[in-house]
């Protein structure tokens, strides 16, 4: 409080005629307290419309730790970083990319999967769905046989989901069975985990195959759950691609499958998906082309042979030692050189050195 003098009327007295001066005290608006002021910055930016805090000065003033407690909330909320760089989905040209190799996977994962089973198998890419962990987990919220796999050095993992239906096919037709009549059951017992793991291991390990033509990494360790919600493979908001897949078994059961990639798992190979479409369409042609010239390297054998001659079933059995049978055949004819059923080309007998050989002498157009 600060004193002001208040002027009175003065009294008149004998010895001093002069005036006299009364002090009375004047109110000032206080100064806003340290509690105040941290009240007003957390208003300002949670974009609060501005509150009277006099009241609230004694429950401040008589409460510091709380005061300590939510300044430092106040700044723990301040701000937050975020890299505006890095994307959370892909773009259409790296989904095409990703839906290339995803395919050069399925194809010999096939051939694995009918070589296993003896039956003819095939694993086909129908499309690709880009969800957040806790969409996905929505749309396979059934119990299920579930691979996860990891593939160092990426940092996260790929599930393999499939219904419990053809898990149990497989594992029957892998014993010998004919895979049509399996039980309805919501759980694998422990030897039926051990074979469909084995044989899920073979199929993933076409994984790093298919990604070696833009990162090079390998098949790291595989485990087999039951439930999508045992597998803790990413953040709840955390976007993940899911290649929706049809696997036919023995051309007759069709089953909906899923292969589920984390976006951390595609984050390192994101500018090679944006820039190599076309050089994942050249992996797919060089791989024809090694295919072509491992065609090139099979051993087949060939044979050189007269025309037929056609004998009746009783001749055949009346021949002896001694008799002649006379050729269709006649002298000077170009024989032919025959790979299997199919005729290669006409040749001439002949010799080199102590030992017989042919002469191909003309081409035979293969229909």
């Amino acid at each position: 409080a600060v004193f002001a003098p208040i002027e009175r009327e003065p009294k008149p007295t004998q010895d001093d005629p002069g005036s006299s001066a009364v002090f009375a005290p004047i109110e000032r608006e206080p100064k806003p307290t340290r509690q105040q002021d941290e009240i007003q910055d957390k208003q300002e930016l949670l974009g609060e419309a501005p509150e009277d805090t006099s009241a609230n000065i004694s429950l401040d003033a008589s409460s510091p730790v709380e005061n300590r407690e939510r300044s430092e909330k106040v700044k723990t909320r301040q701000a937050k970083k975020f890299d505006f760089r890095q994307p959370k989905t892909l773009e259409r040209n790296q989904l095409r990319s990703l839906q290339l190799l995803l395919e050069a996977f399925a194809r010999p994962a096939s051939s694995i999967l009918s070589a296993n089973l003896r039956v003819h198998c095939r694993l086909d890419i129908t499309g690709l769905l880009q969800l957040p962990w806790e969409g996905v987990l929505d749309m396979f919220e059934d119990n299920g046989s579930v691979t996860v796999v990891s593939l160092p050095p990426l940092p996260s993992k790929a599930i393999y989901y499939q219904q419990f239906d053809p898990a149990l096919r497989i594992v029957d037709l892998r014993f010998g069975g004919s895979g049509d009549d399996i039980p309805s059951r919501t759980m694998l017992t422990d030897i039926e985990l051990d074979v469909v793991l084995g044989i899920m291991e073979e199929m993933l390990a076409q994984l790093p195959a298919a990604f070696s033509s833009i990162l090079d990494i390998r098949l790291g360790q595989i485990t087999q759950e039951q439930s999508l919600q045992l597998v803790h493979a990413a953040a709840m908001n955390e976007m993940c691609i899911v290649a929706k897949m049809v696997l036919r078994i023995d051309d007759k059961h069709d089953h909906e499958t899923a292969l589920i990639l984390p976006f951390p798992l595609l984050r390192p190979m994101l500018d090679q998906l944006g820039s190599r479409g076309v050089a994942v369409v050249e992996q797919n042609l060089g791989f024809a082309n090694q295919l072509a010239e491992r065609l090139q390297d099979v051993d087949l054998d060939l044979e050189v042979v007269f025309k037929p001659t056609y004998l009746s079933s009783g001749q055949i059995v009346d021949l002896r030692p001694g008799d002649v049978v006379r050729l269709a055949h006649r002298k000077g004819e170009p024989l032919d050189l025959v790979c299997g059923p199919v005729k290669v080309s006409k040749v001439q007998p002949t010799q080199v050195g102590r030992r017989l050989a042919c002469l191909v002498v003309e081409g035979i157009e293969v229909e």
